[in-house]
């Protein structure tokens, strides 16, 4: 029964991807209206799949999905959907056409990458007992789908400028927030963003303390979390002193997170041994 439901919502999450990006391209309001429709349903979908496959669910069964690597997928979808939801209400609000699109289609990747792992028995190696272990978890991974949503900022910033300078129809880019508007928003993800993973590795620092005497393991993964970090500080430096015109941050964002992302997806997809690793 799970695999249906899992599969049904990730054709969902196509078509409502789908849908917001030709509400994008149209002035029509009901592709529009469709689209939020949508997004909602499937993130409905998306919950009934978590229940059937872990119902009884509780607060202590958290660390035992990520600790799979199919959860760990089925929570970054998760957190990306809250955070999408989040956006949807924000001051962004009227911004959420513009970011959906990117965000869904992202949601659906990882869903899609995650269908090969729903049988595994991959698990990571992690201790369960600790209490400050949940909250390690929890503010790296929101730090990181900040930095999703600065790179989805720069795609838009990139899009946007690039219709400008080819003097494009005025239709689409009106479609667009403003430049302005969207260095804001880039600000704003880029600042949580690092706030949120600075705090994220501060707990795993004491964690590693507590249990090792050290402050680094040096794994794979913690190096990717700390060139992660280290990107994004750098990022916000740029940004926040105007160092280099927004355009070029705005492609080194993109840049980043490409890089970043996919040094993630390898290491949890390729690595089998190690610290934080799914063996």
């Amino acid at each position: 029964m799970f695999e249906a439901v899992y599969g049904i919502t990730i054709v969902l999450f196509a078509c409502t991807s789908t849908v917001s990006i030709l509400a994008l391209h149209s002035d029509r309001s009901v592709l529009g209206e469709r689209a939020q429709a949508l997004f909602f349903i499937s993130t409905a979908g998306f919950i009934v799949s978590g229940v059937v496959r872990y119902y009884p669910f509780s607060a202590g069964d958290f660390m035992h999905v990520l600790a799979s690597i199919w959860g760990y997928f089925f929570l970054l979808a998760a957190f990306l959907l809250v955070l999408l939801v989040y956006l949807r209400f924000s001051r962004w609000r009227q911004y959420w056409k513009s970011i959906a699109p990117i965000s869904l289609l992202f949601v659906t990747v990882l869903l899609v990458v995650s269908v090969p792992f729903i049988n595994s028995t991959r698990h990571m190696q992690i201790d369960l007992v600790h209490g400050l272990l949940p909250v390690h978890v929890v503010l790296a991974i929101v730090g990181e789908l900040f930095f999703f949503f600065s790179f989805v900022g720069g795609v838009l910033s990139v899009v946007m400028e690039r219709q400008l300078r080819k003097k494009s129809s005025m239709i689409f880019i009106y479609r667009l927030p403003n430049l302005e508007t969207i260095e804001k928003f880039n600000m704003w993800a880029t600042c949580r963003s690092l706030v949120f993973l600075t705090a994220g590795l501060g707990v795993g620092v004491v964690l590693l303390w507590g249990s090792f005497n050290v402050v680094s393991l040096f794994s794979l993964k913690e190096i990717i979390i700390y060139v992660s970090w280290a990107l994004i500080l750098a990022l916000y430096v740029l940004r926040s002193r105007n160092l280099l015109t927004a355009y070029r941050i705005n492609y080194l964002t993109i840049l980043s997170f490409i890089i970043v992302m996919s040094l993630y997806v390898y290491s949890n997809i390729a690595i089998q041994s190690g610290f934080h690793s799914f063996k």
